[in-house]
């Protein structure tokens, strides 16, 4: 892949601990932004099932945009056949 884009692989928290009180999933969100600046990246590329609205309603709501497998400026594997991508610039 390109030195300055990351790919964000398998970002999952466990329903129970989703939004409140917790906010597991904004925490290690934050984490990984401080981990990919740190090492120089300035585009974060991701893959998500189609059906799943509220992991897209967080993407945007951190920034990223919905774009189309073709818009993407490298290619990674991605195990669903019916997928959305998202892409962020840093």
């Amino acid at each position: 892949l390109c030195p300055n884009i990351a790919v964000l692989k398998k970002f999952f928290v466990y329903e129970a601990y989703q939004g409140e009180p917790h906010h597991i999933g904004q925490k290690l969100y934050n984490r990984l932004l401080a981990f990919v600046r740190e090492k120089g990246y300035r585009t974060i590329l991701l893959d998500t099932p189609h059906n799943t609205e509220r992991a897209h309603r967080f993407y945007e709501k951190a920034g990223f945009q919905k774009i189309d497998e073709a818009q993407l400026p490298v290619r990674f594997s991605h195990p669903y056949r019916d997928c959305d991508f998202f892409s962020v610039k840093l």
